[in-house]
């Protein structure tokens, strides 16, 4: 929902004759620190604690997501913040995408890991799917405040889960075998 309101919102920003390039620009600032830290962050997924290390982005990604939100809702009218929080989100979902995939294994026994890898990607495919179009649906019939707004619960509730996960101690330990 996130991406949709955010081509919205830069749509709307600026003048018609750059507006090709000004949504261009919003996909360069995702994929830019998906380039620069696509190694690194595979990397860091094996070596740090993934727990850790999904806490830390989720966390960032949460407040990003209302730095956003904030930032809509008092009447933004540049849109060099936008690329830049679309850029520090990007940065913080290279490092959360290694972990949370290398976090699986540890979660589940080695006769359902199959499933769980499955269940996983089916979740991110229909995430990928659904989240843009209840985005277009929420600009259509509320505003582009309110998309950002709903999704603010999204990103805030994976350290919940981590949390509640870690206290049952099956987070970072691997699972029986």
């Amino acid at each position: 929902m996130q991406a949709a309101a955010i081509l919205w919102h830069v749509s709307l920003l600026v003048p018609d004759n750059r507006r090709a390039l000004a949504l261009g620009l919003v996909g360069i600032a995702r994929v830019g620190p998906v380039i620069v830290f696509s190694m690194i962050s595979g990397v860091a997924a094996d070596a740090l604690n993934r727990r850790t290390v999904m806490l830390v982005t989720q966390s960032t990604m949460t407040v990003l997501a209302a730095l956003l939100a904030l930032a809509t809702f008092h009447g933004l009218t540049s849109v060099w913040p936008i690329y830049a929080l679309s850029a520090a989100a990007s940065a913080a979902g290279s490092f959360d995408l290694p972990a949370r995939q290398a976090l699986v294994p540890t979660l589940v026994s080695r006769e359902h890991l199959p499933n769980a890898i499955s269940l996983n990607t089916i979740a991110t495919q229909t995430a990928s799917v659904v989240g843009p179009a209840l985005g277009g649906l929420l600009i259509a019939h509320a505003s582009g405040i309110a998309t950002e707004i709903v999704d603010l619960p999204e990103p805030a509730g994976r350290p919940g889960a981590l949390g509640i996960e870690h206290l049952k101690g099956r987070v970072g330990k691997p699972a029986r075998r």
